[in-house]
């Protein structure tokens, strides 16, 4: 069933809820991504860095136990939030609520099923047309897309489908002994929003922690790379997360996370609107 033909006051709120009736023994993933990563695609040194860091910020088993993550995001640019929202991510089922205020200060809330055209939108709690609806989505989407794999990269450099690469021991401006390993990250095609981008990340030999990320976009030159240096490293369930990213070729560009909460059940009340 598509968006397009929903009713604009209810828009689904009992099937968002029957997504996790079924068991499930893995976290729900994109259809047609591999079953798991392939190691023969990837690089032994670079591999063996990936589980340092997976080590680093908590562990595999950590990981898997959290079924939903809740946390806000603001990116400013030269002190004002161009992106001021809060996400909740049922990763177990596959599902994502994303809100954020409007230009008068009310909540927009989009709540749907990121791997079918189930959802929901509303905007002060009250239903929108369905042509807003897709719209509110498909803003949801884009900001799930671009924020977990932030938020959550060191966690998911082994997932299916992505491609590791060693590419240099690399030293600090002005400095001689190596800081850094360098990995250079790639997607297998079809997986991912957007497979055909590249990320480099520096991954601290010290701390084994992730220092810097320099992403080039899909169709860009590796001149292009935009790189965010990682710091305020942070504990929350046992996992170890990074709330600031400050953009190094750009001063006022900074990304910050706070209120970030692992659940080991989702919280059902995230995913079933509330309309008044």
């Amino acid at each position: 069933m598509s968006l397009r033909t929903l009713a604009p006051a209810v828009l689904l709120a009992t099937s968002l809820a029957a997504g996790c009736v079924a068991a499930r023994t893995v976290a729900a993933t994109q259809p047609g991504s591999p079953a798991a990563f392939d190691p023969a695609k990837s690089d032994e040194k670079a591999i063996a860095i990936a589980d340092r860091v997976l080590t680093a910020v908590g562990g595999e088993a950590a990981w898997l136990a959290t079924k939903e993550i809740v946390w806000s995001q603001r990116i400013l640019h030269d002190g004002k939030a161009v992106v001021d929202g809060k996400h909740a991510w049922d990763r177990w089922n596959g599902r994502h609520r994303y809100s954020w205020p409007d230009p008068e200060g009310q909540e927009i809330v989009a709540m749907y099923e990121l791997y079918s055209d189930v959802g929901s939108a509303t905007v002060d709690n009250r239903g929108v047309s369905s042509g807003s609806g897709v719209n509110i989505i498909a803003e949801a989407k884009k900001r799930w897309a671009a924020d977990t794999y932030m938020l959550f990269m060191p966690f998911k450099l082994k997932d299916p489908g992505m491609k590791l690469g060693w590419v240099e021991e690399r030293a600090d401006e002005g400095q001689t002994v190596a800081k850094w390993d360098v990995i250079k990250v790639t997607f297998e095609p079809g997986v991912g929003p957007s497979p055909g981008d590249t990320y480099y990340v520096l991954v601290n030999r010290e701390t084994n922690l992730i220092d810097i990320v320099e992403h080039v976009a899909a169709g860009k030159s590796d001149e292009q790379r935009i790189g965010y240096r990682w710091d305020g490293w942070t504990d929350s369930g046992g996992l170890k997360f990074s709330t600031r990213r400050q953009n190094i070729g750009y001063a006022g560009e900074q990304i910050e996370f706070s209120g970030i909460e692992l659940h080991a059940s989702p919280d059902e009340d995230h995913y079933v609107p509330v309309l008044r």
